[in-house]
Parts: structure tokens; sequence; C-alpha cells
């Protein structure tokens, strides 16, 4: 693909490679820091400023493109999601967003046929998608094989943690089926006594940083938060 007189090339042998026109010449931009089996790639408009990369193996990566220099070549991994089958085409989706230039949505075909649809989140979004993740994770109702195979829970499996790419995957098959539980199930998970279940948690129960984390992602309401979540949770997946 091409874009502002930039060649973006997937390759399988040397994944993303950014090339530009020198002196009537190609010349290297910038490239991926790992070689992966690269299959299709696209670039994210707006302020991510990133290209998403799909490799063999089930992996898409957001590498960022901020950053670099004559001297610093190489593209950094913001985020990684891990599916469970192959991507081997990404395209952009702008239907319903306020201008065709914005791609938030990206729909991905996989080897098998499958359609996954991969949304770009922003900082307070994934904070909040991610607290609830990781509470479902713990929930033996929810994530049954997940929970039996972690013995001992730390307060660091439950606070949204971004030290890795991969923390940045927000898995939509777990969330999914917190929705099918209902508003009441999560409002009993929110109540649990935390400090009987995580070694070192800071709080009675979670409902007190669930409510932090709500008040900053979606702002002050009169609403119910439990309630009001599951409403925005609905829509985003």
């Amino acid at each position: 693909t091409v874009r502002d007189g930039l060649l973006y090339v997937t390759t399988a042998r040397e994944s993303l490679v950014i090339l530009r026109v020198v002196d009537g010449k190609l010349a290297l931009h910038a490239h991926d820091g790992i070689k992966r089996e690269g299959l299709s790639h696209l670039y994210i408009d707006g302020k991510a400023n990133a290209v998403l990369a799909a490799s063999r193996g089930g992996t898409v990566s957001a590498l960022s493109e901020t950053g670099i220099t004559d001297t610093a070549r190489t593209l950094s991994p913001i985020a990684e999601a891990c599916l469970p089958t192959s991507i081997i085409r990404l395209a952009s989706s702008p239907v319903g967003l306020p201008s065709p230039s914005i791609t938030t949505h990206v729909y991905g075909t996989s080897m098998n046929g499958s359609v996954h649809r991969i949304t770009v989140l922003t900082e307070k979004e994934w904070r909040l998608l991610r607290f609830l993740q990781n509470l479902c994770s713990q929930d033996p109702t929810i994530s049954p094989f997940l929970s039996a195979r972690k013995r001992r829970w730390t307060w660091a499996d439950i606070e949204p943690s971004s030290k890795k790419p991969s923390d940045m995957h927000i898995n939509g098959d777990i969330l999914t089926r917190l929705l099918q539980y209902g508003s009441d199930y999560l409002r009993g998970m929110l109540s649990r006594d935390a400090k009987s279940l995580v070694a070192d948690a800071p709080w009675k129960t979670y409902m007190e940083p669930f409510a932090e984390i709500v008040l900053d992602t979606l702002g002050q309401t009169e609403e119910d938060p439990v309630s009001m979540v599951m409403d925005w949770l609905s829509r985003k997946l």
C-alpha cells in the first residue's frame, strides 16, 4: 500500500517494511524489529500513527511510526493481540464514524473464513475493559479454565497493566460471556471480598476501584455505574 509517499510492504520473511523514494531509488524508511511471517497490514489514521500488521500464527501487532529517524528506523510495538487463527486480510470500516478518514474499526478475514472485528480503543476505554476482563479471568463461572490454571492471585493480576504490548489486547469473547450473565452477576463479582481472594488487595471489595475507573472513563452520572457499564459494554461489543 502507498501513503504520503511511503510504500508499505508486507513480506513473508521480513514482516512489515516501509520504503521511500530517495534520488529515484527505493530506500528503507522503517521496519518491524521482529522478523515475522507477515500476511497483511493496514495503516490506522488519526492520533495513533500506527500500522496494524498481521502475521502467521494469529498475531496482530500495532506498530507505531512515532519517533522514526534516520538512525532509529525500527517500528515500536504498542499493542499486540493473539487471535485463534491467522488473519490473511485487514480492511478498515469507517461506517458510522464522523469522518471516513478516521479508522477505529478494522475487520480481519482469517484463514478458516471467520471474520474478526478489531476495535482501536482509547487508553481510558482499555483500562476499564482490562479491569473487567481481569475480574472475569478470576471468575470460575465465566472463565473456568483460566481461573483454575492460577492458584494464587495478586493485585497485579487484577489492576490494569500495560507493561507488555500483549497486555493491551482485550479479549471480546471473555467480555461477551460477562454480558450473557448480566448486571446482577457483575454487581456480585464486584461485591466479593477482595482481600480473601487476592493476597495483597488494597481494597475490601472490587467496587471501589471499579467506581474510580468508571468515573474516569465515562464521567459523572446519577445512573447506576454497573448498569451503565453493561450498556456501554454491549455497544462496544
